[in-house]
């Protein structure tokens, strides 16, 4: 029987963009073994924990390469800018 958080988990997922493979790769487990926790097949003890706090990592992960992201580009913009003057 599938446990409430793992519908939670897998509707977060779908809305960041994170897919099994991401989520798997993270907390250093297999694909299958991802769904088989999502989808209620295997229950292990620390399932939630693992696989929450490697959904987490990803996104803390993203926010901070999108800030590298955003913070590369407005030193671009000052460069270019400054080259013009």
């Amino acid at each position: 029987m599938k446990e409430p958080w793992t519908g939670d988990l897998v509707g977060r997922m779908h809305n960041a963009e994170v897919t099994y493979q991401e989520l798997a790769d993270e907390a250093g487990i297999v694909k299958a073994y991802v769904s088989q926790i999502l989808n209620g097949a295997r229950t292990p003890k620390n399932g939630r924990e693992r696989l929450e706090n490697a959904f987490d990592a990803i996104i803390q992960r993203r926010q901070t390469e999108e800030e590298i992201h955003d913070e590369s580009e407005i030193q671009s913009a000052v460069v270019s800018r400054t080259a013009e003057s």
